[in-house]
């Protein structure tokens, strides 16, 4: 119990935050609000709850800038450190990524535009990307879905009649290299996105991005500012405009693989560590 804890002498506590504790919720009986019963008692009223549960540590941390803002109001001690990159990025066997390519039908000069995710409508909007795939003329293009979900019907509708589209449905973590490793372009057609950690996937796989601008993190809006390649999510023409100018552009694909490598670094699992050791020195020292 983090009550108990603090009352032993030198004792510190760092507390990570995954949007449990720091996401808006309406009430105290929410079942994501399990966790702010830890330290703090029985809830009584959830705003109460939040701010005594966040008194309990000396530091805590917030995996971007949304939850930041979040968590301020409850501790002023709060460090950002992303997420680093989770997939290990082992050396890909060419027989083996060829097989893949074989089983989910791509030919050899296939170029792949993918997508990794969730099949929910309501936040994912996928068909948009379908219907906007659908409209582009390039036969040695393919769409590429990998996921599962409650819209996987809806979505092989949409997609019927075309030899493009390709359901890879859900992958191995050991597998799920492959399918950045063959991409071309990475789309994300999200409605809103908090920080999917997919984009920095692709990217640590020199996957160029074609992201929604709602699906735009944060963070990215000062650290990339002006260099990303984004659409209007509702906007079926725009994207396949945007699709199309990629393709045909080999500046602009040399652009997004740079931009891709930048963002790679920065959300390298090296760096990651490094801030953790940095802010526990600096606890540590205080």
């Amino acid at each position: 119990d983090f009550m108990i804890l603090k009352k032993i002498r030198g004792i510190k506590i760092v507390y990570v935050d995954h949007a449990n504790a720091s996401g808006e919720y309406k009430n105290s009986f929410d079942p994501h609000v399990q966790p702010l019963a830890f330290g703090t008692g029985v809830p009584i009223g959830l705003e109460r709850s939040k701010r005594r549960f966040f008194k309990l540590f000396d530091v805590v941390v917030a995996l971007n800038l949304r939850q930041e803002e979040s968590l301020r109001k409850y501790n002023k001690n709060v460090v950002v450190i992303p997420n680093g990159m989770l997939l290990e990025k082992s050396q890909i066997e060419k027989a083996k990524l060829d097989a893949i390519k074989d089983k989910i039908g791509i030919g050899k000069n296939g170029r792949v535009v993918l997508y990794v995710g969730r099949f929910d409508e309501k936040q994912k909007n996928v068909s948009t990307l379908i219907k906007a795939f659908k409209k582009m003329a390039d036969s040695s293009l393919k769409l590429v879905l990998v996921g599962d979900g409650k819209s996987m019907q809806m979505y092989r509708a949409l997609a019927e009649g075309s030899s493009s589209i390709l359901f890879a449905g859900r992958v191995s973590e050991e597998e799920l290299p492959y399918y950045y490793s063959m991409a071309d372009l990475y789309v994300i057609p999200s409605r809103w996105e908090s920080f999917n950690l997919s984009i920095i996937e692709a990217a640590s796989f020199g996957v160029p991005l074609l992201l929604s601008k709602n699906a735009v993190p944060k963070d990215f809006e000062s650290e990339f500012d002006g260099r990303l390649f984004t659409f209007d999510p509702e906007n079926i023409e725009e994207l396949k405009d945007k699709m199309e100018e990629f393709f045909a552009s080999a500046g602009l694909q040399e652009r997004l693989k740079a931009l891709s490598d930048d963002i790679s670094r920065e959300y390298s699992k090296e760096r990651q560590l490094s801030r953790y050791v940095e802010m526990l020195k600096k606890l540590g020292e205080a």
